[in-house]
């Protein structure tokens, strides 16, 4: 499906322009769906430009390998409609660097900037995933790619 972002130069409302429709987008949508993107360049411009992505295709394709071409949600098998999201939002200072990369489904990159989903840390071994419930205080469920380490020492009886 082809869909396109755009945003008015007078009143900055950006919209979403699929199958002949454009439609409002709220904050948190825009942002989502520029995490991922490909820019057309000005479109009130006669001057012909190339798409370029936000993401190098070099960098996706690295994330893409790292995470299994698979959400990293942990316990999510989705492989399909895959988006690579930036840990810390661009929009605060996010970069395109590999540990603050991650590939997520639509689904969980929806959750993500809808603050339903809380993803923190480095990736790929050191993300803590946080679900949180609409109207609740606090997270509801808590995952992590941390690995639990044990120190032996402590286990050898005394």
């Amino acid at each position: 499906t082809l869909h396109a972002v755009t945003t008015c130069r007078v009143c900055k409302q950006s919209s979403l322009v699929a199958g002949g429709i454009m439609t409002p987008l709220s904050e948190a949508s825009r942002e989502r769906l520029l995490c991922d993107s490909a820019d057309a360049g000005d479109l009130e411009s006669e001057e012909l430009t190339r798409l370029t992505y936000d993401i190098p295709a070099a960098t996706r394709r690295k994330v893409l390998v790292r995470d299994k071409f698979a959400c990293s949600v942990p316990g999510c098998t989705s492989a399909r409609n895959l988006d690579i999201h930036h840990i810390k939002l661009r929009s605060r200072g996010g970069d395109h660097s590999l540990p603050g990369l991650t590939t997520v489904c639509s689904g969980h990159h929806v959750e993500s900037h809808e603050g339903l989903l809380k993803i923190r840390g480095t990736a790929p071994d050191a993300l803590v995933f946080e679900f949180h419930r609409a109207g609740e205080h606090g997270p509801h469920r808590v995952l992590t790619t941390i690995p639990q380490r044990f120190d032996l020492a402590d286990d050898e009886g005394d």
